[in-house]
């Protein structure tokens, strides 16, 4: 199971989740992601920042002094908030192990009770835990066996596939990130073993690395950056590799779509496939937006592309080709122009496109 099939089930349960995992895996990005797509309002508590009276609430005076009640601490508040404008709400108190007793001991009332104070938290709130293994983290208090009792206690490793997905939504620098990645997965999260190293790879610093590399590819850091930046993000062995492999990737990624659409029989073929992907994705995306503009050169435009497809497809690259020519004849469906396109194919492009289609439903039927 998934973290997030964890999270669907403390949903639907109540039951109460305790994340184990090293620092940087990832569990409070995933916890966030997960929220957010559920609409949820999310509350994270980091324990070891907070006294018990930030947590519960600090008592104060009442009816003339003569009682005291507790305040409502400001992250209830929000969710009780966010109850009233009918939202349900995550509460996730993170790195758990890191709080005082006195801290944890306020916080097992919330799990045992869900009453904070004397204020009973919102029907359907969902609470969740998280911690980083103890022989991972120096300075760590241990649960007592009340709290501990309290949870489901789930392993989590480095998910890159989930990573991958999320980077994909980020922008250019997240997905070359995650192209590198997926030609060198060794480095995408590596534990450092010995005493002194304060950079190392992991989904935390390669998010930082790709946010940074967005910086470079603006011009608003110098081109050297890109190795003093990854050292001191992700460790020298993982910058290294990255700027070897990125120097290949941009002499190969300088081929612009223009140029393609321009000159389909004489325009480079990456030999990469990465790059070939990422560039097969931007030239579907050119004419799939004038497919659905219905431009007069829309028609022209598909012709070109499957043009070219087809040399991709001799080239060797048969995967990226099908896959490539399929999006954007489905493209050329959907906006009813699928005639216009098919009159201006030539011969070629037409066997091409029939051997794609005899492929797909062979793959269909099997």
């Amino acid at each position: 199971m998934k973290l997030e099939d964890y999270l669907e089930l403390a949903d639907r349960t109540g039951i109460v989740p305790f994340f184990w995992g090293d620092p940087g895996v990832g569990k409070t990005a995933r916890i966030e992601q997960w929220a957010k797509a559920k609409g949820y309002h999310l509350e994270r508590l980091v324990l070891s920042q907070h006294d018990p009276t930030e947590v519960a609430g600090i008592y104060v005076a009442t009816d003339d002094g003569r009682r005291a009640e507790r305040a409502i601490p400001a992250w209830l508040a929000r969710v009780l908030e966010a109850a009233k404008q009918g939202r349900r709400a995550v509460v996730f108190f993170d790195e758990l192990t890191t709080a005082a007793p006195t801290v944890q001991d306020t916080a097992l009332g919330i799990f045992n009770e869900r009453v904070v104070g004397d204020v009973p938290l919102p029907e359907g709130v969902i609470l969740l835990a998280a911690a980083n293994p103890p022989d991972r983290v120096d300075g760590l208090w241990e649960l007592s066996a009340a709290l501990a009792n309290r949870f489901m206690h789930v392993e989590v490793r480095p998910d890159f596939q989930s990573w991958r997905a999320w980077a994909e939504e980020q922008g250019e620098a997240h997905r070359i990130v995650a192209h590198f990645l997926d030609a060198h997965p060794q480095h995408f999260h590596d534990f450092p073993t010995h005493a002194g190293e304060l950079a190392w790879p992991s989904a935390r610093t390669w998010d930082k690395f790709a946010r940074a590399l967005e910086e470079i590819r603006q011009g608003r850091l110098p081109e050297e950056a890109t190795y003093l930046v990854g050292k001191g993000l992700v460790g020298k062995a993982a910058a290294t590799a990255f700027v070897a492999w990125y120097q290949e990737y941009k002499a190969q990624n300088d081929i612009p779509p223009d140029e393609v659409l321009a000159d389909p029989a004489g325009a480079a073929i990456p030999s990469r496939s990465d790059v070939l992907a990422r560039l097969a994705e931007t030239l579907v995306k050119r004419v799939a937006e004038a497919l659905e503009e219905d431009r007069d050169d829309a028609p022209q435009l598909y012709a070109r592309l499957i043009a070219y497809l087809r040399r991709v497809d001799a080239a060797g690259h048969r995967a990226v080709a099908l896959a490539t020519a399929q999006q954007i004849t489905e493209a050329a469906l959907e906006n009813e122009v699928q005639d216009a396109c098919a009159r201006a194919l030539g011969n070629e492009e037409v066997t091409f496109l029939e051997s794609v289609s005899r492929i797909v439903l062979e793959a269909r039927a099997a």
